[in-house]
């Protein structure tokens, strides 16, 4: 892992001036552990990135839309799914003045894109034949 964050920091380093750190914020699956989070964050600080945190998908998905961020006061739940290939996440989180918490996930395998692919050339297959 480390062979990789080093070649990315080469990539970075040449679009920034000389001497500046490089702080990173590493987005990763909700599932990861503890263990494979800080595995990840110290391949990438050996490669000479400065890890700041590392977040969740779901939050970073969040966090790009801007959702939260907006209003101090704002408070909502959030539905955030991802859709792989032939892999789904879904996750519930509570967004709550600026503070995001997870209330609830599901990981389905075997049940992703391909799948919804599947069943969307079927109902046209149907569609058709009619």
């Amino acid at each position: 892992m480390t062979c990789i964050y080093k070649k990315l920091f080469g990539f970075a380093s040449t679009c920034v001036p000389p001497d500046t750190d490089l702080r990173t914020v590493l987005c990763v699956p909700l599932n990861f552990s503890k263990c494979s989070r800080q595995a990840l964050a110290h391949a990438a600080e050996d490669a000479g990135f400065d890890v700041l945190q590392v977040i969740s998908e779901p939050i970073a998905a969040l966090l790009a839309q801007g959702y939260g961020v907006e209003s101090p006061d704002e408070r909502g739940m959030c539905l955030v799914y991802r859709l792989g290939g032939a892999t789904m996440d879904v996750t519930v989180v509570l967004c709550c003045a600026g503070m995001y918490t997870v209330k609830g996930h599901v990981y389905k395998a075997n049940f992703g894109g391909d799948k919804f692919t599947e069943i969307l050339a079927n109902f046209l297959a149907e569609v058709f034949h009619q």
